[in-house]
């Protein structure tokens, strides 16, 4: 749905909830595109508008009649849109626009189907998190319940809000960037760190990178020694091997293992050896 421009547009989104207003909007969008007023009448505080409906599904038209009391904007619609369903007509609202009315009255607002209906206490962190006692707790709920209040007073002013905005974030930054901090909640901290610790924090201290930690996937352990005093150059210092089983000799060597070793060479060749003896006998 498209939007009108309207100020009793933009008074209609303060005061509904999501929900509601789109159905508003609507009817004030089909008041401005689709209806039209053709004849008035006044009879004394009473103004009366015949307001023309054009059907968009065919050319037939229906006719409304809308009466306005010029003292306190009250209204009322033949077509009996509020008290059936709870919010303004189209054709109320082109009466309204006709006269430049530009907020909805209150009697015209249903209170349950507006912003605030819910009671600010109910969001407030002892509804959520239960009752705390502690001064600091009530000293932030306070806290809260005051930029709430802001934010929501503000909540159509962009220049308003956009201020509030600047106002909040150069106090922080006072604040955490050496701003006045209560000295003596800052003693009880240290006091509190200094009695966990056992240690002083008045003196500087003083930290080093401690040695011999390594960090996963480094590598393997190899050390570059230093470079002798005469001058030459030593090549890095490798850990030794680790003997590992033979299968063929069952000896635990670090030279060979059961692919290579010299008893499996002997043991072929003699194998060889008494093949070729056994094939020579044979021929014979």
């Amino acid at each position: 749905m498209d939007s009108t421009d309207l100020a009793i547009e933009k008074h209609a989104f303060e005061l509904y909830t999501h929900a509601i207003f789109t159905e508003v909007r609507k009817e004030i969008y089909k008041g401005k595109l689709f209806c039209y007023i053709i004849n008035m009448e006044d009879c004394d505080d009473v103004r009366v508008y015949y307001v023309n409906q054009l059907d968009k599904r065919s050319s037939a038209t229906n006719t409304f009649t809308v009466k306005l009391e010029l003292r306190n904007q009250s209204v009322s619609c033949s077509c009996n849109n509020f008290i059936r369903i709870g919010y303004l007509c189209r054709h109320i609202f082109c009466v309204y626009r006709v006269n430049n009315i530009e907020k909805i009255p209150a009697q015209f607002v249903v209170k349950r189907w507006t912003r605030d209906v819910l009671p600010k206490s109910i969001f407030s962190i002892e509804r959520r998190y239960g009752v705390d006692t502690r001064p600091q707790a009530a000293a932030r709920s306070q806290i809260l319940e005051i930029v709430t209040e802001c934010v929501d007073a503000l909540r159509s002013d962009v220049g308003g809000l956009s201020t509030f905005a600047e106002q909040i974030k150069e106090l922080k930054l006072k604040l955490l960037n050496g701003g006045p901090v209560d000295d003596e909640a800052k003693n009880d901290n240290y006091a509190a760190v200094e009695e966990l610790l056992g240690v002083s924090l008045d003196g500087d201290v003083t930290l080093n990178n401690s040695d011999g930690i390594r960090n996963k996937g480094c590598g393997k352990r190899r050390r570059v020694s230093r470079a002798p005093q005469d001058g030459t150059t030593n090549s890095a210092v490798k850990p030794p091997k680790t003997p590992r089983l033979c299968r063929t000799c069952m000896k635990y060597v670090t030279g060979h293992d059961s692919r290579n070793c010299k008893k499996k060479k002997k043991n072929k060749s003699g194998n060889e050896d008494e093949d070729s003896s056994s094939a020579s006998q044979e021929s014979t």
